[in-house]
């Protein structure tokens, strides 16, 4: 910072050296934001899910959670059925990889201080493995991103179409359907009254 000010204004300035400071990196600032030369870059087409809102309205986006709502229970299924055990095992080998002390390690050394208790008193100090159950089935659930995206990418249009003919308007509507839709706005009055624009 010395370098930058002159040795001179340091001296014989009545002003203080914090209000130099900031007054010289407010001026490197300003000078190096418009020395700066802005390039006009043509905006990027959306791509994945964006796309697909863009081009069929937001039904594409009803049939990607749609299609989520299905994968998440059955991948939270999948997770359950390898058993109890196992997911507690694989939470145990976890949580004594970061350094924290595993219900079962404290399972063990109070049966060894307790010879006498019974069991059912150890089975309540075991924990429950749904929160990792389903953590993990969520992160299955989310890694399989690039089977729901086709997929709703290929169910989309027949839905919208179908949705179409049923008579729902959804999808995406050119300019002329939006200004025959403000005008029919425009002229709606919900008490009833004719009102003169």
């Amino acid at each position: 910072m010395f370098s930058i000010l002159k040795r001179s204004t340091l001296i014989n300035s009545k002003i203080p050296l914090s209000k130099l400071f900031l007054n010289n990196i407010k001026a490197r600032f300003q000078s190096s934001a418009s020395n700066t030369i802005k390039h006009a870059t043509p905006p990027k087409a959306p791509t994945g899910i964006k796309k697909l809102i863009h081009q069929y309205g937001y039904s594409a986006l009803g049939v990607y959670l749609g299609l989520s709502l299905i994968d998440l229970p059955i991948c939270y299924i999948i997770v359950h059925s390898a058993g109890e055990d196992k997911i507690r095992e694989m939470q145990d080998d976890f949580f004594s990889m970061i350094g924290y002390k595993t219900k079962t390690e404290e399972i063990k050394q109070d049966n060894q201080n307790n010879e006498g208790e019974s069991e059912g008193e150890n089975e309540e100090k075991k924990s429950s493995t749904f929160l990792t159950e389903f953590a993990v089935a969520y992160a299955l659930h989310k890694s399989l991103v690039f089977i729901r995206l086709p997929i709703t990418a290929a169910i989309t249009p027949w839905v919208v179409a179908r949705l179409q003919r049923m008579g729902f308007k959804i999808g995406k509507f050119g300019t002329n359907e939006i200004k025959i839709a403000v005008n029919k706005a425009k002229k709606f009055d919900p008490t009833g009254k004719s009102s003169n624009l």
